[in-house]
């Protein structure tokens, strides 16, 4: 499965109610994907999520673990980057 397909198989085409537009989608490993998102915060600062999914025998589930909310954009490159090299 690619990255979208893994991303869109678990949480579908609704965006996200915190951060609703779609930056990028990648895989972390083959069966690890990520979509990076952006809105804006209760005071309206911009803010960043990072959801990650797992795909096992064509079923996905979400890596809350993972996953989070960062105030840059190069926060969630660094995790995504910290992520690859640990190999999780």
């Amino acid at each position: 499965m690619t990255a979208l397909e893994i991303i869109e198989q678990e949480y579908g085409n609704a965006p996200n109610i915190m951060t609703p537009r779609r930056v990028r989608v990648g895989l972390i490993r083959a069966d690890l994907a990520y979509e990076i998102s952006s809105g804006e915060g209760f005071d309206h600062e911009p803010i960043w999520g990072l959801s990650i999914v797992e795909e096992k025998d064509g079923k996905t589930a979400r890596k809350f673990d993972l996953s989070g909310c960062f105030r840059s954009l190069n926060a969630v490159e660094r995790r995504i980057t910290a992520l690859k090299a640990r190999k999780v």
